[in-house]
């Protein structure tokens, strides 16, 4: 399940951020430190700018910095709400 969670959430990150720092990566995807953030932005065939991910952009229009985070909270609720299904099951 937690698989199934982190390619949703990484599926809706690339399309509305243009960057996300790498902490805040980390906890959205649900890893456990920096290193493991780095090999997933690799697979996805995003870049790390210094503290940051810079996703692929493909002529979006509607992108947020990880300075406007409403939807965090959304997508912590929603980890949680996993994790604990995960748990369950």
């Amino acid at each position: 399940i937690a698989t199934t969670v982190r390619e949703e959430i990484a599926s809706c990150s690339e399309k509305a951020y243009e960057k996300l720092r790498l902490a805040d990566a980390q906890k959205m995807f649900m890893l456990n430190n920096e290193k493991e953030v780095r090999a997933y932005v690799a697979e996805h065939g995003w870049s790390v700018e210094g503290s940051e991910i810079r996703f692929v952009q493909a002529n979006s229009t509607t992108s947020f910095t990880s300075q406007e985070e409403p939807s965090l909270k959304l997508i912590s609720n929603a980890l949680v709400y996993a994790k604990e299904l995960e748990r369950i099951v």
